[in-house]
């Protein structure tokens, strides 16, 4: 058994592989215990596991709909939320709207739906994410895994 003071000391993404296995290893036994035992040649279902660090690595971002957006949203510097959004010409500017979108600003150049999104800048691709609050953490767990998948 591992006890939670090693998993602290553990490098990041032997962590991140550990917890995915445990998770495997978790549905595994679900499914074994709702498996009928009157026949012995039944055999279980398979569960799908991913079959290596990448898809690992990407599924937060698979879930989410926007693994086209994996390495730039991983590279983002997160910054403030806001209700009311501006334009920055130079960068392309996308939406999260169960996907991203280019966002239509209007005539002044600013957007607004009165929601709060929370601003996310990829520098390297000059692109600006505006992703809701509602969807910040699911959308922070995703780079993180993403980042302990390619730690080097």
């Amino acid at each position: 058994m591992i006890k939670a003071g090693m998993l602290n000391e553990m490098n990041p993404k032997l962590r991140a592989l550990l917890a995915a296995g445990l998770i495997g290893t978790a549905g595994l036994g679900a499914t074994s215990c709702s498996t009928s035992v009157d026949d012995p040649y039944d055999e279980s279902p398979a569960v799908e596991q991913p079959a290596n660090t990448e898809e690992i690595a990407l599924s937060g971002f698979k879930a989410l709909g926007v693994e086209d957006y994996a390495e730039s949203l991983a590279r983002t510097q997160k910054k403030e939320s806001r209700t009311n959004l501006r334009n920055f010409p130079k960068f392309e500017v996308l939406i999260y709207k169960n996907g991203f979108i280019p966002v239509k600003f209007d005539e002044n150049n600013t957007y607004e739906d009165g929601h709060a999104y929370a601003l996310y800048v990829d520098s390297s691709d000059k692109i600006i994410f505006y992703i809701p609050e509602s969807m910040e953490s699911g959308f922070d767990q995703a780079i993180a895994a993403y980042k302990v998948a390619y730690a080097e």
